[in-house]
Order: structure tokens, then C-alpha cells, then sequence
């Protein structure tokens, strides 16, 4: 059970007894919590204490660890994980307002150039068809651009979570043959910004997107910055093997690749979910589930669909 968060940790016997763990920090159990400790894993909410307690139970002996984390860390971490999709909503809002005022200046631009075309004493119809036709390829072409813009991460120039969004529910919505989703995270991340600082955090998320698209092919894979040091990868028309394989040929490269910075190496851990008849939120929630437990069992792993093989 690998600690994740600031956390308590503590270990304790069938009856609740604390066998581990720092006895000043400790609140045992009541019986009601105790009778919820059903399971492999799961979670039991305290919020008389303000408290969340994650558990992870042994078979033998019939021990169980408790990672004790206070609901103000919990929440803390809730906000953090809603900034990006609220700068990625500002940004999208900002890139349409851009879009509409640049159009209002194309508009006003046009309007003056066919009134000047029209009141021009050698003024022709061919001269107005070709004005007019000028200025609607050059509206498509800034409309294509600002389109792109929106979809694009600035940082490391991979579609964005708009972009992923969209793809999605489209892909889903044409009931598109043979789709997995994988969902990657770069392991240790917050370590290497503390340590190296963010600059270098920057470099590593660029170095990973340049190494992710040198490795998926194309033609059936999308690559995409999911949010900080998350991305993802929509697959199509090929099978969930094929799908590993090529993702685990960019794990093996990028977790050997050597560092200027000091840094050892630097690994990514991920969850593979092959859609069968899933909604969306059900699929995202499948690769998520498995990339936990790739983080779970020691991290530069890919973890996905029991039926498809074993943990890499």
C-alpha cells in the first residue's frame, strides 16, 4: 500500500488493536467502522473526526493497514485537481472572445473594402465576387486557427482536455470498433518539481509528449495532455494488445532515458480500459481504477483489463 497523500499510517489486528503506527496520533475504530472494514480495499468516511481512512486488509495474518488523512488535505487535493479543467474552461472563453472581436475587425475591414470596390468608377461585378470570395478563405483559415488553438495544450502543443473531451464522446457517440482508453501519470512528478524545480517539471512534461508521439502510431492513436502530469491516449481499430504493447515500447524508452538535470530516470505508470459497452464517465473511471493500482504496485507499470494480460 503505497502512501500517496500526507497521511497517517497504521496497522491493526482483526480486533482493531493498533499494532503500528504513531500511538499519539491513533484513534481506534468504533464497532461500526470496524464491521465496514469488509474487503480487500475500500474507504470509510468519519466526518465526526473530519477524517478519511483508506484501508488495505491482509489475508494472513488478518491484519489490516489504515491510511488516516484529514478531510482538509482531501479537499485540498480536490481543488487542485479542479484548477486545470477551470484555466482550460477560462482559456477556451477567452480564445471565443478573441475569435469574436478579431471577426467584428474582419467584418468592419470587409465592409470598407466593398464600399470602396463599389464606389469606384471602374467598380465590376468580377471585382465584388473576388473580394467576396477572398475574404471568406481568409475567415475560414483564422476560424481553423483559433479552432486549433482552443484544442491545443501551449505547453507541450498535444491536444488538450477539451480536445480529449470532444474526441470522446464522439468516438463513443459512433460506437468506433476496438476503442481503449489509457491513462497515464508521470510517477514522482511532485518530487521532481520540489527538487529540481518547476522549470525542469516543464522539460520533463515536454520530453514525455515528444517521446509519447515518436512511439504511438498515428494512424490509431491520440495523444493527449489530460491535465499537470496526466495525459491519455484514445486508441482505435486495434486490439487492446497491440494498444499495450505500443505504449509499453514508450514506457521502456522513457524510463531509460538519461537526464542532464541529476535526475536517475524518470517513469510514467498507466491504465489501460478496452471499451465494451461502457459510458463515458464508466470507461474514464475503468482506466483510472487500473492506473491506481499500477501506482499501487510500485509504478512504471501499465495496468489494464484482467481478460487482456498481466501487469507490465
Amino acid at each position: 500500500m503505497k502512501l500517496t497523500l500526507s497521511a497517517q499510517v497504521f496497522l491493526i489486528n482483526e480486533e482493531g488493536q493498533r499494532i503500528l503506527g504513531n500511538e499519539k496520533k491513533w484513534q481506534p475504530l468504533t464497532k461500526a467502522q470496524l464491521s465496514r472494514l469488509y474487503g480487500t480495499e475500500g474507504i470509510i468516511r468519519d466526518p465526526e473526526n473530519g477524517r478519511r481512512i483508506y484501508y488495505s486488509r491482509m489475508l494472513y495474518p488478518e491484519w489490516t493497514v489504515l491510511m488516516v488523512a484529514d478531510h482538509s488535505i482531501m479537499n485540498q487535493i480536490l481543488l487542485e485537481e479542479s484548477i486545470m479543467p477551470a484555466v482550460t474552461l477560462l482559456t477556451a472563453i477567452g480564445l471565443l472572445l478573441v475569435a469574436w472581436w478579431r471577426s467584428l475587425q474582419n467584418l468592419h475591414l470587409f465592409y470598407l473594402k466593398l464600399a470602396s470596390t463599389l464606389n469606384s468608377d471602374t467598380a465590376h461585378p468580377m471585382d465584388v465576387d473576388k473580394l467576396l470570395e477572398t475574404e471568406l478563405v481568409k475567415n475560414q483559415v483564422t476560424l481553423r486557427d483559433i479552432e486549433q488553438q482552443s484544442r491545443t495544450d501551449s505547453l507541450t502543443g498535444l491536444l488538450n482536455r477539451q480536445a480529449f473531451n470532444d474526441d470522446i464522446d464522439r468516438l463513443i457517440g459512433q460506437n468506433t470498433d476496438r476503442l481503449t482508453l489509457a491513462l497515464i501519470d508521470l510517477d514522482n512528478f511532485k518530487t521532481i518539481n520540489d527538487t529540481f524545480g518547476h522549470q525542469t517539471g516543464d522539460e520533463v512534461l515536454k520530453a514525455f509528449a515528444s517521446a509519447a508521439r515518436a512511439g504511438l502510431d498515428e494512424a490509431v492513436a491520440r495523444l493527449y495532455r489530460y491535465g499537470g502530469e496526466e495525459f491519455a491516449v484514445i486508441y482505435t481499430h486495434i486490439s487492446p494488445e497491440q494498444a499495450k504493447d505500443m505504449l509499453d515500447a514508450v514506457r521502456l524508452a522513457f524510463s531509460t532515458r538519461k537526464w542532464r538535470e541529476g535526475m536517475k530516470h524518470v517513469s510514467f505508470s498507466a491504465g489501460m480500459k478496452t471499451r465494451i459497452d461502457e459510458s463515458v464517465q464508466e470507461l474514464i473511471a475503468g482506466a483510472d481504477t487500473y492506473l491506481y493500482r499500477a501506482k499501487r504496485c510500485g509504478k512504471n507499470k501499465i495496468v489494464d483489463n484482467p481478460q487482456t494480460g498481466d501487469v507490465r
